[in-house]
């Protein structure tokens, strides 16, 4: 075996495992949460920083459980109810940008709820530093969902909330073009890039 693949083998093994240790338990006290994308944690984690920064570390921050609605849940000074956000992320290895589906409402007996009241878009560097943090509210995605989707079938209420094929904004390091992002159903306007990284400082 070519010994630099056989030593870059080793280095991620080790940075995995070290990944996992972190994220074991997954109960409240965690610093990571739990999955395995790698990706994607790192992005909860600076999700979560920032959302200490923001509504300050006295409120009740937390992780949910993989495969849950939402990612990351909190309360907020004046509110009634708590703060779901769902995160998604791409970093500048992927090829095609594309963000992993978005659900918009899962089925709760026989009714359908809402997933989340945020979602965190965040693009990462070669680094996984971000390189881009967008933050879009539930009821502008719903919005467009309903102007763009009034041909679905409503017999499948699951696939008719469901985005999927979305592109993150953002460049690539294994291809020349730049995404514009999926605006179809996204805002990218506001980039809080900025703001992100003085919180994972």
């Amino acid at each position: 075996m070519n010994q630099d693949i056989s030593k870059l083998i080793k280095d991620y093994a080790s940075v995995y495992t070290r990944f996992e240790k972190l994220q074991e338990g997954e109960n409240e006290d965690s610093e990571l949460p739990g999955g395995d994308q790698k990706t994607g944690v790192i992005a909860e984690y600076y999700a979560k920083l920032y959302i200490e920064q923001t509504v300050g570390k006295g409120q009740s921050i937390g992780y949910e459980q993989p495969g849950a609605p939402h990612d990351i849940q909190y309360t907020e000074e004046g509110r009634k109810d708590p703060v779901k956000v769902q995160v998604k992320a791409v970093s500048a290895h992927s090829k095609t940008r594309t963000i992993s589906p978005i659900k918009l409402k899962y089925k709760t007996g026989s009714k359908m709820a809402k997933s989340f009241d945020k979602l965190y878009l965040i693009s990462l560097d070669e680094n996984f530093v971000p390189d881009g943090f967008w933050i879009n509210d539930y009821e502008e995605i719903e919005q467009k969902v309903l102007i763009n989707k009034t041909k679905a079938s409503n017999k499948d209420e699951s696939k008719r909330w469901k985005i999927e094929g979305a592109f993150m904004k953002g460049e690539s390091k294994l291809h020349s073009r730049k995404s514009i992002g999926s605006i179809k159903y996204l805002n990218f306007k506001n980039d809080m890039k900025a703001e992100l990284i003085e919180a994972i400082k």
